[in-house]
């Protein structure tokens, strides 16, 4: 079992370097420039800065068909960690979306009409243009996986998908009245829903109540599960960096709270031990636990076991005494 000195745990809290946070940029811009050589125009940032969802563009294509470039996941929540680092691009479209309504309502109520747009078949013609300009993409069951070159410096993951609208809440049948997330039609024919605009707003919201100790805890525990997978402990394999974020997430404000006389240091081995037992003493429970997106359950996802998640808990909480 290793010890964690003060520094280290600062190191492991630390957000990925600025050279990484330039790759980001180099990468979109690359991207975005291939797609307006190939007959895309682009629409300015919907999202500003300061709201925490940065890292995104709006294009049409040749038919004028809308759609919004997103990056997500732990490098747009900011919480990822060098190994890691990996970006995660949705490409949304919005023209063309599906909807869910309440019972006795159907999309003539809003006046929607139905598209002959099929997201697998832009899937596989931005595949075709990103091969046709020098990309090494390989077509992937959810997304198209890029890898890292000289020329787009970053390897990074495309997931062309539908814009989602939940319009079940809606009672005045207002077309702009939904809760909005992403629909993924993978190529063996199943489909995912995903919030990834809610789960960066969120995150964002939590780091802020958490006077910006949340990310640095995501990133510090993060860091130590590689530690254990390292140290060939398996069960650390077995349970994913989205998952353990999840957990976090769902960890009360009040368990990163500060004492007073800690230095800096000492403040995050102590907030992230924190973290650490409320899970494991609530690890029973977890089953109740949800996404950073606070609308799907962690285990809605078969893929997820939460005995596993409750074995790693125990080992994460042993290993990091």
């Amino acid at each position: 079992m290793p010890y964690y000195e003060f520094e280290k745990i600062n190191r492991y809290s630390k957000y990925i370097s600025d050279t990484e946070d330039k790759l980001c940029y180099r990468t979109l811009e690359k991207l975005r420039n291939i797609f307006l050589n190939n007959g895309f125009t682009i629409s300015n940032h919907v999202y500003s800065d300061t709201d925490g969802l940065k890292y995104n563009f709006r294009m049409k294509d040749l038919s004028g068909n809308d759609f919004l470039f997103l990056v997500q996941g732990s490098f747009a929540n900011g919480t990822c960690i060098r190994q890691e680092s990996d970006l995660d691009i949705a490409i949304i479209s919005e023209g063309t979306f599906r909807g869910e309504y309440r019972p006795g309502k159907t999309a003539a109520d809003y006046g929607f009409v139905n598209s002959s747009f099929n997201i697998l078949d832009f899937k596989n013609r931005v595949l075709a243009t990103l091969r046709s300009n020098g990309f090494n993409a390989k077509n992937g069951n959810k997304c198209i996986n890029v890898d890292f070159n000289e020329y787009n410096k970053k390897s990074f993951d495309l997931v062309p998908c539908l814009r989602y609208r939940d319009y079940s809440k809606d009672y005045n049948n207002d077309p702009n009245n939904y809760q909005y997330g992403t629909l993924i039609r993978t190529n063996d024919g199943n489909e995912r829903i995903n919030y990834p605009e809610q789960s960066i707003l969120n995150s964002t919201a939590k780091n802020n109540r958490t006077d910006y100790y949340y990310k640095k805890v995501v990133r510090v525990l993060k860091n130590i599960k590689k530690d254990m997978e390292d140290d060939g402990i398996q069960i650390a394999k077995d349970i994913s960096s989205f998952e353990l974020e999840c957990l976090i997430y769902n960890v009360p404000d009040n368990y990163f709270s500060k004492i007073s006389y800690l230095d800096q240091a000492k403040q995050l081995k102590h907030i992230s031990k924190n973290v650490v037992q409320y899970l494991l003493a609530f690890r029973e429970v977890i089953m109740n636990f949800r996404e950073t997106n606070e609308i799907l359950s962690i285990y809605l996802d078969s893929s997820k076991d939460s005995y596993k998640t409750k074995q790693f808990i125990l080992a994460l909480f042993n290993y990091y005494k």
